[in-house]
């Protein structure tokens, strides 16, 4: 079988009017209702009045609207369709079409990945953010991650996620030594055991071809969070 995608790019081109126009999020680890989540992320991560905030990957352009009135907030896709769509949402809010892992920033005081880094080049994401963090600055990220001892049945539903929704699924302790090398410190790190899965299996009938996991009894990823802070030089 053979998808319409290829990439994170082509599915949300395919599918962002449909999966964001009038909606908040739609994250498969949401902590409460949407409005708690934005709570609970600018309470990890640290959010600031003022701060320079970059929401890499940014869906409907919810998390963006919900800070911009106390920090300079920008939302970024390398999908125009999800940008077209996040400005139809909030027209008086910053967004931009840019790949995360070859961003324009500088100075940025805290990045956000809300289940979207496993779309983009990894190592050179993580770079790209180290590079334009301040000292000090913070990257909060918000990703699905494999069970540790998998069985084969497990790995089969791995697989075919990685392969329907072209994510990544990084194993944690890759992506923390992978940002230790680029100067990107772990502060915190929660893994949690369920999903608040409501909201998000809500977009499955929009998609353009039907998900069919082959073990969907078997859970093989969950929801966890990284804050990591840019080392001073």
């Amino acid at each position: 079988m053979s998808l319409p995608w290829s990439n994170g790019k082509e599915f949300y081109d395919l599918h962002s009017k449909a999966m964001f126009t009038g909606q908040k999020f739609y994250q498969v680890g949401l902590v409460g209702t949407a409005e708690e989540n934005v709570a609970h992320i600018c309470r990890v991560a640290d959010i600031r009045r003022g701060d320079y905030v970059i929401d890499l990957g940014c869906g409907s352009g919810f998390m963006v609207n919900h800070i911009a009135s106390e920090t300079f907030a920008v939302g970024i896709s390398d999908s125009e369709s999800c940008i077209v769509a996040a400005q139809m949402n909030y027209p008086a809010c910053h967004f931009s079409v840019q790949d995360m892992a070859s961003l324009d920033a500088a100075n940025v005081d805290v990045f956000l990945a809300l289940e979207s880094i496993g779309y983009a080049d990894l190592k050179k994401t993580l770079k790209a953010v180290s590079a334009a963090l301040r000292p000090g600055g913070r990257f909060f990220i918000k990703d699905m991650v494999p069970f540790a001892n998998l069985t084969p049945a497990h790995l089969e539903n791995l697989a075919y996620i990685r392969w329907f929704w072209k994510y990544a699924c990084t194993p944690q302790d890759e992506t923390i030594r992978m940002a230790r090398r680029y100067g990107l410190i772990l502060k915190q790190f929660t893994a949690y055991d369920s999903a608040n899965v409501a909201n998000f299996v809500g977009t499955m009938p929009l998609l353009q071809v039907e998900q069919k996991i082959p073990h969907p009894e078997l859970h093989c990823i969950r929801p966890a969070e990284f804050l990591f802070e840019k080392d001073a030089p």
